[in-house]
């Protein structure tokens, strides 16, 4: 079932299911990562000029998070860098795994043509992890993969942002391959083009979301279905990424330093916290949200 309103939202019997955790972290030695060209917002700095990296440091703050997700007992997996693809460090984007008796994923379409060579590489990596694979039907619109869908823990269901990047009509096929229901969420802020820069569910209750970026129907159906719906505000979410935090098992929240108004929420929501330095990133619009795939 796809739902695009409160009134279906309410009138929907989503199931719960019980599937294995995601325990593996994927992610993309960032050895080739730079700004070259831009499809975001956040690509240009404020002269209009592609971002400038600093790879050394680049490089350092990646080994933080995945030395962080070690640390917190998962197991880290590294796809090789891509001289081609300075993005591939993004791996949120190229693939949806889920879970259909068995590890499956489905592959992404991207919108930008500078991408679109990273799913291959994916797709390398999970058939090596014999993963069902499913591809979109030919002529299918676009789909970006982790950061426009993202999975309920403990509920059969798919949160789908569409708009910028993911467009509406492909979720048919994401209901057909999954077997899960499907919340649409249309994306109306310009700077917010995935939804994992502006939504990020921490666990079967608990969401972080940037009201500004839906409609206020869509706001009244993450507030239906999330006890605690924590608000980011605008400013942090824009400065510091807070929309794009991550929570790897319900209770471990990490997020970029700097987001002080977001950390005394997840603090009083009793939320143990990791802040780290992902500014590099920030410069070609992820943070650390996009900077892995949870994996079976």
């Amino acid at each position: 079932m796809i739902i695009s309103t409160l009134s279906q939202l309410r009138e929907s019997k989503i199931s719960s299911i019980n599937e294995p955790s995601k325990r593996k972290v994927l992610m993309a030695n960032p050895e080739y990562f730079d700004v070259l060209y831009s499809i975001n917002p956040h690509m240009l700095d404020e002269s209009g000029n592609l971002n400038k990296v600093d790879k050394k440091m680049a490089k350092s703050q990646w080994k933080e998070l995945q030395d962080l997700y070690k640390k917190l007992g998962f197991e880290t997996h590294t796809l090789p860098a891509s001289s081609e693809f300075p993005d591939l460090v993004f791996t949120a984007n190229q693939s949806l795994p889920f879970w259909n008796n068995g590890p499956c994923v489905l592959m992404s379409h991207m919108q930008s043509e500078f991408r679109r060579g990273e799913v291959a590489l994916l797709e390398k990596w999970f058939k090596e992890h014999h993963y069902k694979i499913h591809h979109l039907p030919a002529g299918s619109s676009f789909l970006e993969g982790n950061g426009d869908v993202i999975s309920h823990p403990g509920k059969n269901l798919f949160w789908g942002g569409c708009g910028p990047r993911t467009r509406k009509e492909v979720y048919s096929e994401v209901e057909r391959v999954s077997g899960k229901s499907i919340i649409l969420l249309p994306l109306i802020h310009e700077l917010f083009y995935h939804l994992d820069t502006c939504f990020s569910i921490l666990n079967e209750t608990t969401v972080v979301y940037l009201p500004e970026a839906f409609a206020p129907e869509t706001v009244a159906m993450i507030k239906e279905m999330f006890p605690v719906a924590i608000e980011t505000d605008l400013n942090e979410c824009k400065n510091f990424f807070t929309g794009n935090c991550h929570s790897p098992d319900g209770k471990n929240v990490i997020y970029q330093k700097g987001a002080k108004n977001l950390e005394a929420k997840l603090s009083s929501a009793g939320f143990e916290l990791h802040s780290i330095e992902t500014s590099e990133f920030m410069k070609s619009g992820g943070s650390v949200f996009c900077m892995k795939m949870m994996t079976y």
